[in-house]
């Protein structure tokens, strides 16, 4: 048989053309960004136990950076996680910060709740970071943090595009059902004693956002958020969220063969890179009830909730909304006129 053109062409790709993936088989990903890891903090409160109080890690925040309104070339870094993870820290006296630092133990720094800034109707909280709360005698260049740009963020819906810079130029991007995601967050079991720790979870999207309703300590609140395909547990809310949006990049390849005594010039894109963006945080997950195993002993109505694989992601336009609320620039174009200013940044 002949071998025409095309399959020609196939064999001569073939080092450079993908197999053919089982369902849900990833082939090849990027590694996650040492910056965005970097951007992750703890939140932590007092708990007390039978040996005292202890320090515990509760939920996760992450850093963003916001662009001082009327002050050239200076910027405020704010602590951003889940409000409800505010709402939830009510009864403890503080909120402390954990960080890490470029040389030695963490350190934390408490906050008060009421100095969190709360959306009015989205699942976000976030505080600023300023260089005078860090404990005496460290600085900001001490830190081993780095911070989201808004710029970096998806945009809001109903088309939830990514549209600015990347390393291959001004590109358009867009979350849809399939993609792949992770997140960064809290590992309760295991968030370290020296330095945070934080874990990575992979999954994809099952849902684009919409309204919908979750309970959280008993009580219900209307959110919109995405739904997506990884297991959330206790200390991932606040989680940052990214998505992975797979491109070919124009890398040619020029070929060329005799077919029935004529050469034939081929060019071909062989290069499969991954952009990625901030896409939101994660909100909690649903968990499934079921009636508990009967053992012979009297139960009466006991039930078990397992998670249903399925977690909640509010989307990054929320994010932006309370960072660029009114109050909030007021407050960042006072500091223009202040010395709270972050010179340097934490991470540079």
């Amino acid at each position: 048989m002949a071998i025409g053109l095309k399959d020609t062409i196939s064999n001569i790709l073939f080092p450079y053309r993908p197999r053919r993936l089982a369902v849900g088989e990833i082939d090849y990903m990027e590694a996650v960004p040492e910056e965005y890891l970097r951007t992750v903090v703890f939140l932590c409160v007092d708990e007390q136990t039978e040996s005292g109080t202890k320090r515990v890690p509760k939920a996760t925040g992450f850093l963003v950076r916001v662009p001082i309104e009327g002050s050239i070339n200076n910027a405020l870094d704010y602590v951003v996680t889940a409000r409800h993870c505010i709402h939830e820290a009510s009864s403890y006296r503080q909120i402390y910060i954990r960080e890490n630092r470029k040389v030695g133990k963490f350190i934390e720094f408490p906050t008060k709740i009421e100095d969190w800034y709360l959306h009015d109707n989205a699942d976000v909280a976030a505080i600023p970071l300023f260089p005078s709360a860090l404990p005496k005698g460290i600085k900001p260049t001490d830190i081993d943090q780095a911070s989201l740009k808004i710029s970096d963020f998806v945009g809001g819906g109903p088309e939830y595009k990514f549209v600015g810079d990347t390393p291959f130029g001004i590109r358009e991007i867009q979350p849809r059902v399939g993609h792949q995601i992770y997140f960064l967050g809290l590992f309760t079991e295991h968030y370290g004693t020296e330095r945070n720790l934080p874990i990575a979870r992979f999954g994809h999207i099952s849902r684009m956002p919409d309204s919908l309703e979750i309970e959280i300590n008993n009580t219900y609140f209307h959110i919109v958020a995405y739904l997506v395909e990884f297991q959330s547990w206790g200390g991932h809310s606040g989680s940052p969220v990214f998505f992975l949006y797979p491109m070919v990049v124009e890398d040619q390849i020029s070929l060329q063969f005799v077919e029935g005594g004529q050469k034939q010039n081929v060019t071909a894109c062989v290069n499969l890179v991954w952009l990625t963006s901030f896409m939101g945080l994660i909100s909690g997950h649903y968990d499934i009830s079921k009636e508990a195993q009967k053992t012979g002993d009297i139960l009466g109505e006991i039930q078990v909730k397992l998670n249903s694989g399925i977690a909640l992601v509010t989307p990054a336009e929320a994010v932006t909304q309370l960072l660029m609320r009114e109050d909030l620039m007021e407050h960042r174009k006072k500091l223009s006129k202040t010395a709270e200013l972050n010179r340097p940044m934490p991470g540079e």
